[in-house]
């Protein structure tokens, strides 16, 4: 069994400091060439940035964003995660790393359906 979610940024959200965000999150691999970003955490959780030209929101549910979207982001939670090891905390703790790192406004849904992390002018929100 798989998930996907997605992460979709604005412009204020780059390679390089999705870079560090991740970093900051525990990913355990990173590659980057600049211009796309791929990373692996313990938890089987993986993540790749997807090219894309079209800057609107997919997500169903976004919680009143409205912004235009630069960066889009592929996240595949695959199989049971090693014991002591969570997909879901290291997903809070990329969304947590993000809003931490920069200001961008994104939105991380759940295919596309149930957005579970945004963060707007007010800051990060997680849905309950």
């Amino acid at each position: 069994m798989s998930l996907d979610l997605y992460l979709e940024a604005d412009d204020v959200l780059t390679v390089a400091v999705l870079e560090r965000a991740l970093e900051m999150a525990g990913a355990d691999e990173i590659n980057t060439d600049g211009q796309a970003i791929e990373a692996l955490f313990e938890s089987g959780l993986t993540f790749s940035t997807s090219a894309s030209n079209d800057q609107a929101i997919y997500a169903e549910e976004t919680k009143g964003a409205t912004f235009l979207i630069a960066l889009r982001c592929y996240i595949r939670i695959k199989g049971p995660a090693p014991e002591g090891s969570s997909p879901l905390d290291d997903l809070e703790r990329i969304a947590r790393s993000i809003a931490e790192v920069c200001l961008s406004h994104f939105l991380i849904s759940f295919q596309f359906e149930q957005t579970l992390y945004w963060r707007d002018e007010n800051g990060l929100h997680c849905s309950e």
